[in-house]
Order: C-alpha cells, then sequence, then structure tokens
C-alpha cells in the first residue's frame, strides 16, 4: 500500500496547463516547484487536466506541482492556496530555436553530468563520473570509458536516434558480450531519465552499471555467475535531448518532457515536449486521466502512439532482446510500482511473482520505499511496463526514487540554481551513494532471478508461491460452481478437487481464463485456470483445492446457500442497516427490499437475493454468486457511506471489495444496474478504508483528513476511485440537484417512464462519460448516455452504457406501483432479460412407489489382538432410495460377535451417518461403522468371529 512520505516538498510536481504559448520572439517563463493545499476535491481537478499526480509524495491536504509562475497566480486567483517551494524564480528566458544545438552548461556539479554535453567544473570536490584525473566528464564518456576497460563484458549498442540525432545507447554487459547474440541468454534491464529532470535516476543507473563491472570478478558478489548466464542491460538515458536541456540554464531544469516542437513555431517553450512515460502504445489515449491531450500537460501524449523517436527504438530494442526483468528509474516517491497501471486494483496473471519480489509494507525490497501495483492510488496510460508486459511478457518495475532536500550543497548552491526539494536532489555524494545503496540489493535480486524467472531470488526471502486461490465462503449455484486458481504454469496440468460433506474425493480438469472483455491475459509465468465443482446440494458443504506438478494449493470450504435458485436476476440488497450512516443505530432488516422484488415480480421477472447484512457483512463475490446470474439489481436504500458498525469516517472496506467484485462481474458479460440516492457515495467521494479489514477491531481511516495511516499501523490507508462509475457505469462526473421534490424525471428513449420523487433528500446529476471522452477519440466509452432527464437541469437523473445502468433515485422514491414496475421491466430489458414469460403446458409423470436398501460388503475388523485393549473399527456404505415422503434406516441389534460357541464379552456397536429423511432421496450413501472394543483382560479364542446383521429401511407414506 502506498505510505506517505513528508518532508521539505510534499506531492506530485506537475507541469499545469497554461495560456497561449509564446510566439517566437516571447521569453519563456520558467517551471517552478510549488505546494497547493486544497480539499481533495481540488487537488484531485489537478489530474484530468493533464498533470501528473503518479510522482511525488502525495497526502491528503496538499500536493506538489512544477509551474511557472503566471500559472501559479492563476491558480491562486481561483481559491488554491500556493506557496513556492524554495526561492521562487520569475526570470524570463529568452526562447531556444527548437531544432537548434544544445549549449555546453555554464556552471557545474559535483555529481551531476550531462550526456554527451560538456560538464562545468565541479564546484568544490568532484565524484560520480570523472576521468583517471579525477576531472568531471559526461555519462556518455564514462560509459564509454568503462566498456573499453572491460572488452569481453561489454558490448556498446546504439539503438536509434533521437529527435535532435543523438545516439540512442543501450550497453550489454555479460561474458562474450561482443560474440554472442543480443537476446540469446536471459536478460534484465535498467534504465533512467525518462523525464527529463529526474537527475538522481541516471545516477542509480550509472552506479549500478559500475558495480557489475568493477565486481567483475567478485564471486561473493555474486556478479560473475550472473554475468556468465544472463545479459545485463543498461540504458544511462532515455530521453538524452530532454536530459540535456535540463542543464542549460535554471529556467529549463524542471523540463520534462522530449523537445518535440508541438506548435511548429520553431522555438522551445512551455507548450512543447512530449511525455515518453504516456506515448508508448499500451491502452495510448485510453483516458485523459491516465494520460492528457493538452500540449501543455506534464503528461502530453503525443499525436500518435509511439510518435517520438526515443520510445519507439526502445520499444524495438526490447521487442528484439526480451529480458525477463526491467527497471524503469525516476524520481520521486519512494514507491516499487509493478503493473498493471492502466486501471486502479487491477492485477496482472503473474501479481504473484512481481508481489513476491516487491516485498510488503513491512518487509519491502527497497528500504523505506512502498511496493505496490501501479494502478493503486491512480492510473496511466501508453506507459512503459504495461505497454511492455501486455505486448511482450516482459515484467518490469517502475522505482520512485527518493527526492531532494535539505540546504543547498555543490552545484545546487550555486547562485541563481534551484535549491534541494523534489526533483532537485542534493548535491552531495553521500547522499546519492545512499540512495544507490538502498536500491542496489533489488537490482541484484532481478539480475540473479532471470534465469529462473519463477522462482525468483530475493534478498528479503520472499518466494512466489505455487498457487493463489480466489476463495468464496457461499455458493449460489444449483449444483454446479466455478472455482478458480493462479497457479505457476511451469507445475503443469491443473487439477481441481473436492469433497461434499467430508465424502470421497472427487476431481475436474481446469482450463485457462481468458482475461475477460477488459482485464489482461494470464500471465507469463503464472495462469489463471477455472474448473467446475458438482454434485452438492442446498445446505452441503465443500471443500475444494487445487494439484499440479506433485503439489496442492491450501483449501478452502463453501457452504452451498438454498438462496440460489437459478434466477436470471439477483437483487443485491446493501441498504447496510446493520450499520450506521445514517442510522443512528444498526437496523434489524432491510427496510426497501420487498419493494424491489414486487417490482420485478409485477414485470414478471423471478429475482434471486443477496443481502449483504444478513450474509454477515460479506460482500456478493464474483465466483461464488454474481457468475451465477444474468444481471444484478444493486439497490442502496438510503444508505449515505458504507461503514462497520462502530465506524464514523471513511467506508469499510467491505465497499470497495463489493465495487471490485461488481467490474469483475461487469468485465465477464455482467450486466449491472445500480440505484439509490446516494449510490456509491464513498467511490464519489474517494474516501478510504483500511486495507487489513473491518472497523473495529482495525483502526479507522480518516476522510478528508492530513493524515493518511491508521494509527499504529504500517500498512496505509487505500481510497476508493471513481473510476467505476466514470468507466463502467458510464457517468464522469456528479453534482446536487436542488429541490429533488419539484423535479420530474423523464425516461429518453427506450425509456418511457415519467415520474416525481418522493421522500429522496439528495438528487445527483449525471454527466455522462463520452460527454468529456469525445467516442471519435476515446472509443471504449462510447456507449455512454443519458437515460432520464431531470425537468429543469442539463443533467441526468440515470445513465447508461451497454451493460450498466445508474440511477440517482430508487424505486423506494417512486410512489407509482405501476411506474417501478415500468422501470424495472425497462431496465432489465435493456440489460438484455428481455423479458421473462410464464405459459403452462399439459406434461406430467408419475412414479411408482419405489424403497430401495443396497450394502457393501464391510471391511475386516480385526486382526485382535490379546491383552490389549482397543477400539476395532470396520466400515461399508449403504445406499437408499425412496421416493416417499419420509424414510427411516434401522439395523437390528447387533448382539456379540461369535466365534462357533464362544462370543466376545463386548457387544458390537453399528453407527449410521444418517439415519431419518423427510423428503425423497435417490442414491444417497450412508456411511455405516461397526465397533468393537476389546478389554485388556478379555478372553480371546483362536478363530474367525461373524455375526449377520439386518438392516431396514421402512416408511409410513407411500
Amino acid at each position: 500500500m502506498r505510505r506517505v512520505y513528508l518532508g521539505a516538498m510534499v506531492g506530485a510536481m506537475v507541469s499545469l496547463g497554461s495560456a497561449q504559448p509564446a510566439l517566437a520572439a516571447d521569453p519563456v517563463e520558467p517551471y517552478n516547484q510549488y505546494i497547493v493545499t486544497g480539499t481533495d476535491a481540488e487537488l484531485k481537478a489537478l489530474g484530468p487536466l493533464g498533470h501528473d499526480l503518479t510522482e511525488g509524495a502525495q497526502a491528503p491536504g496538499r500536493t506538489g506541482i512544477v509551474a511557472t509562475p503566471s500559472e501559479a497566480d492563476a491558480l491562486e486567483a481561483k481559491g488554491f492556496d500556493i506557496t513556492p517551494l524554495g526561492g521562487e524564480n520569475k526570470r524570463r528566458y529568452a526562447a531556444r530555436a527548437a531544432d537548434g544545438p544544445l549549449a555546453d552548461p555554464t556552471w557545474g556539479y559535483d555529481v551531476f553530468r550531462p550526456l554527451n554535453l560538456k560538464p562545468a567544473p565541479c564546484p568544490t570536490t568532484c565524484a560520480g563520473a570523472v576521468d583517471a584525473q579525477g576531472q568531471p566528464v559526461n555519462l556518455r564518456t564514462f560509459y564509454d570509458t568503462l566498456a573499453a576497460a572491460h572488452p569481453t563484458l561489454v558490448k556498446r549498442v546504439v539503438y536509434g536516434k533521437s529527435l535532435l540525432g543523438q545516439d540512442l545507447i543501450a550497453y550489454k554487459l555479460t561474458t562474450d558480450a561482443n560474440t554472442t547474440a543480443d537476446g540469446a541468454k536471459p536478460g534484465v534491464m535498467y534504465h533512467g531519465a525518462q523525464h527529463a529532470r529526474e537527475w538522481i535516476s541516471a545516477e542509480v543507473v550509472r552506479r549500478g552499471y559500475q558495480y557489475f563491472l568493477e565486481h567483475s570478478g567478485d564471486a561473493a558478489s555474486g556478479v560473475p555467475e550472473v554475468l556468465a548466464s544472463t545479459e545485463v542491460w543498461f540504458i544511462p538515458v532515455v530521453n538524452p535531448d530532454g536530459y540535456d536541456y535540463t542543464f542549460q540554464n535554471r529556467g529549463t531544469r524542471l523540463w520534462r518532457k522530449t523537445l518535440r516542437d508541438n506548435n511548429n513555431d520553431g522555438v522551445l517553450t512551455n507548450a512543447d515536449g512530449v511525455d515518453t512515460n504516456r506515448n508508448f502504445s499500451e491502452k495510448w489515449r485510453y483516458d485523459n486521466e491516465g494520460s492528457s491531450s493538452a500540449l501543455t500537460a506534464a503528461s502530453y501524449r503525443g499525436t500518435e502512439p509511439e510518435s517520438e523517436s526515443e520510445v519507439k527504438a526502445f520499444h524495438e530494442l526490447m521487442a528484439r532482446i526480451k529480458p525477463e526483468f526491467y527497471i524503469d528509474y525516476h524520481s520521486y516517491a519512494n514507491l516499487v510500482l509493478y503493473p498493471l497501471g492502466w486501471q486502479v486494483e487491477t492485477y496482472s496473471g503473474d501479481n504473484p511473482l512481481m508481489e513476491s519480489l516487491a516485498g510488503t509494507d513491512r518487509n519491502p525490497a527497497v528500504p523505506t520505499y512502498d511496493p505496490d501495483v501501479g494502478g493503486e492510488l491512480y492510473i496511466t496510460n501508453g506507459e512503459v511496463t504495461d505497454t511492455m508486459y501486455m505486448q511482450h511478457g516482459i515484467l518490469g518495475y517502475t522505482i520512485e526514487l527518493d527526492g531532494g532536500s535539505g540546504a543547498p550543497v555543490g552545484g545546487t548552491q550555486v547562485p541563481g540554481s534551484d535549491p534541494p526539494g523534489g526533483f532537485v536532489f542534493q548535491d552531495r555524494e553521500a547522499d546519492v551513494e545512499n540512495v544507490w545503496l538502498k536500491n542496489k540489493n533489488f537490482m541484484l535480486d532481478l539480475a540473479k532471478s532471470a534465469r529462473t524467472p519463477d522462482q525468483p531470488s530475493s534478498h528479503i526471502g520472499a518466494k512466489a508461491p505455487d498457487f493463489v486461490t480466489d476463495a468464496f465462503p457461499t455458493s449460489y449455484g444449483a449444483g454446479s460452481q466455478r472455482v478458480e486458481v493462479n497457479a505457476r504454469r511451469a507445475l503443469g496440468a491443473v487439477t481441481v478437487k473436492w469433497q461434499v460433506n467430508g465424502g470421497a474425493v472427487q476431481s475436474g480438469a481446469t482450463s485457462e481464463f481468458d482475461g475477460g472483455e477488459r482485464y489482461g491475459e494470464s500471465g507469463v509465468y503464472y495462469h489463471h485456470v477455472r474448473g467446475s465443482v458438482t454434485g452438492f446440494k442446498a445446505g452441503d458443504s465443500v471443500k475444494v483445492w487445487f494439484e499440479a506438478g506433485g503439489k496442492s494449493s491450501e483449501p478452502f470450504t463453501f457452504a452451498a446457500s438454498s438462496l440460489g435458485r437459478g434466477s436470471q436476476v439477483l437483487v443485491l440488497s446493501a441498504e447496510d442497516y446493520s450499520g450506521v450512516s445514517p442510522n443512528a443505530a444498526p437496523g434489524t432488516g432491510p427496510t426497501y427490499l420487498a419493494t424491489y422484488l414486487e417490482a420485478l415480480a409485477d414485470a414478471g421477472i423471478p429475482a434471486d437475493v443477496y443481502d449483504i447484512d444478513a450474509s454477515t457483512r460479506n460482500h456478493a463475490d464474483l465466483h461464488g454468486v454474481l457468475s451465477h446470474y444474468k444481471a444484478v439489481l444493486w439497490y442502496t436504500g438510503q444508505d449515505d457511506f458504507v461503514r462497520d458498525p462502530g465506524q464514523t469516517v471513511g467506508v469499510a472496506k467491505l465497499f470497495d471489495d463489493q465495487l471490485i467484485a461488481v467490474r469483475d462481474y461487469i468485465n465477464e458479460g455482467g450486466k449491472v444496474l445500480v440505484t439509490g440516492q446516494r449510490a456509491l457515495q464513498g467511490a464519489w467521494q474517494e474516501y478510504s478504508y483500511n486495507p487489513l479489514g473491518r472497523v473495529p477491531p482495525l483502526p479507522q481511516c480518516p476522510a478528508n483528513s492530513t493524515e493518511n495511516d491508521p494509527v499504529g499501523q504500517v500498512e496505509n490507508c487505500v481510497y476508493v476511485k471513481n473510476d467505476f462509475m466514470q468507466y463502467w457505469m458510464g457517468a464522469n462526473q456528479r453534482a446536487s440537484v436542488s429541490n429533488p421534490a419539484t423535479r420530474t424525471i423523464t425516461g429518453l428513449a427506450p425509456f418511457t417512464a415519467s415520474f416525481g420523487l418522493t421522500d429522496q433528500s439528495y438528487l445527483p446529476g449525471f454527466t455522462p462519460t463520452s460527454s468529456a471522452l469525445p467516442p471519435a477519440q476515446f472509443p471504449s466509452f462510447a456507449s455512454s448516455k443519458g437515460t432520464h432527464a431531470i425537468s429543469g437541469a442539463t443533467t441526468f437523473a440515470g445513465v447508461s452504457t451497454d451493460d450498466t445502468l445508474l440511477w440517482g433515485f430508487g424505486l423506494e422514491n417512486v410512489a407509482d406501483r405501476a411506474k417501478r414496475k415500468s422501470l424495472v421491466f425497462e431496465a432489465m430489458k435493456h440489460l438484455g432479460v428481455n423479458p421473462y414469460t410464464s405459459t403452462t403446458a399439459p406434461v406430467g409423470g408419475s412414479v411408482a412407489p419405489t424403497l430401495s436398501l443396497t450394502l457393501t460388503p464391510a471391511t475386516p475388523l480385526g486382526p485382535f489382538v490379546p491383552g490389549v485393549e482397543q477400539d476395532y473399527t470396520a466400515t461399508s456404505k449403504a445406499g437408499v432410495v425412496s421416493s416417499a415422503g419420509d424414510a427411516t434406516l434401522t439395523v437390528a441389534s447387533p448382539g456379540h460377535l461369535t466365534n462357533g460357541a464362544f462370543s466376545l464379552a463386548e457387544p458390537l456397536r453399528v453407527e449410521l451417518s444418517k439415519s431419518a429423511w423427510t423428503g425423497p432421496v435417490s442414491n444417497e450413501n450412508v456411511d455405516v461403522a461397526y465397533k468393537q472394543l476389546i478389554k485388556r483382560t478379555d478372553p480371546l479364542r483362536t478363530g474367525t468371529y461373524s455375526k449377520t446383521l439386518t438392516f431396514t429401511l421402512s416408511t409410513t407414506n407411500p
């Protein structure tokens, strides 16, 4: 989970959209770092405007930005509280020709170096990249010099040209590097400075390159073994033009993107440059939150996928060599992120492996860093790790390194330079070296794991599991239930095993799940497989586990519910009556469930019910419950926020669990209607929850607070995101509509009902997602539209997609029963339940009276041992068939086992696992246990003992 670090600078550094770009002759404003303080809603509004919120240590109530002074003034005029980090630079700089050569820097740094430009002298003591005389050299010279010193270990690969014609260079380290084909061995790649201003990332990569070569003969380090079997690749700087541009003057120090002249005015201004890490092809332009179409935006994605030569060439290199792992180094936020990042809370098929290597909050692979899936709290699209993983099966990590802090030192104390903080890391060798040392072991882990990626090497002792089972407590299946496990592919074919009520073990085959309509497919080293468990009935307990390659998963047990009756529609009752929001005290049952069942019955639509509160506040999961239905009607009644009993702020983890389960259900073709005046309120307001479970006993998570960690807990709170409503339910925004009682709601074709609302205190007005994301550019959301207009308003009380409906009202707020019937009938028709019909037919049959009992031979009891007290047992099975309304199985008094005229002292005991039935039964097996006690002093006669027993199956009904 995300851990928040607060220091001199807190938050993401973003480039704010500005007014019109400067003319060719206009001077250009510099970028500065600022702290913005405001409400959650104000700060969250920055992301969809094109500001990159993926970097920097975010904290509730404040975030960091990179902006020009005029952009900061414009924000302040809108009510934002904005403060410069350090001194604000307001000097304007002459615009540079877009295609002109870059000038060598006029002042130097003790540690940091340009890639191809000539560095200026060190202000104090040189460190970092130096020549034999200890003088500063650029990074290219440093890499080339070390390569020349190790001709058999290093191959210099020019893999393309930058926009300005600079060589794009990678270095392959392995034994016989120049005589073996690229990609012939397992590989690992490290690269830095995709974003030009992130100098610390280039330094970490440089130090890794130096470490591998300096330890190439050091067996204790493990490097020689790695170089003998593995290709270790380094790219010093992915974005060379932009990186060298940051060394021009203080006005360019915080430049992020490439040097693309976006508006073709011949000069570089704040309207230029493309974010390389939004220009990759996977999910490019999926939306405007994970990347931006605004030229001035920090996350501007470019005009088309991989329009930037730096991106296209890198992709082609990776596709050619296909390393097993790689790290994309960035700054700053102290994070270890892994795919997927295009959607929140979406996990790749290889998540068990990625997660084990990255570590946990309590035991992270990089000390003080927070490991997590990329899309936990924000989304990106057109990004490198998703592209490499989803298109080539290459497992990558994004590491957000430490931010700058402290007093000016080295090059950061030169007059006119930016002070340390945020993206400007202090120019102190000891501090830079410390960042490298924190990251060294994880870098080595990936190199050592490339040969056996599904059984990785980890310095924190993490192990990738063989199985990750998708367990659930309840099944609504009528005798058949789908089950799923994510299993290591190397184990081979996976078999599902199960037992019903502790009976005989049964087996079934599995097949691979394809990922559904929108999610990614199974992994490279793992795969999701599914099988079917059958032969159970309501009331049964079913134990399930999986086997493959001689190994078994941990088992789980589900209870077969009698509430799953095979209807096409499920009513998901989520009134939260056992919670306290808005209830003053927990209630005893649902208030509005009968209203929904009545409307469905009136429409001729039978439905099953899952009442979350009655199910011990467990959500309706994908496999056990939702997968059995064609459509789900999820209603929330008067509920405001889903909170555990005793919880007063934030939301319950239950809320997020249910939201993600419904999203998973839609991904697999399910249809959903969500209804209620404050439906999904916690997600609209993006409240947080404790990821470890229920409150209490776990501590609460704050809502709209300056703190983001539960008291006494390492794992931080997680925010429920509004993406589900925007991208799955079709509602991009929601705003309050005044005077709900005076409004008329009118259905838009094909919806017909027109009605008023009663007892509705809040009426949300929805804006369809397609109005914010035009279908021509964003086809994934083209089906979003309004379904129910509000009189006197431009927003909608209902919106839809092809698979979903979202209503800002509930049936309980519609007084007319006929209107409720019409509403639910048209909703189910839209969702494909169109309609139910009831007919009768003269089809019948008869069953003759049947009473049948079969008995399998018993296993032997003996041999009996004289002088030893012991209870001997034997078993058999009785098969029962009865068409009667009741039946009873009995056994005559067993008496004593005999051997001729001699009898055992203790009587034989017979126990039946079941002896009575209240309805018809067919081929039910009853376990029969025979027990014989032999005491220590009981006399025994040589020979065989036996007894004939009489079993009787009887009934009082025909």
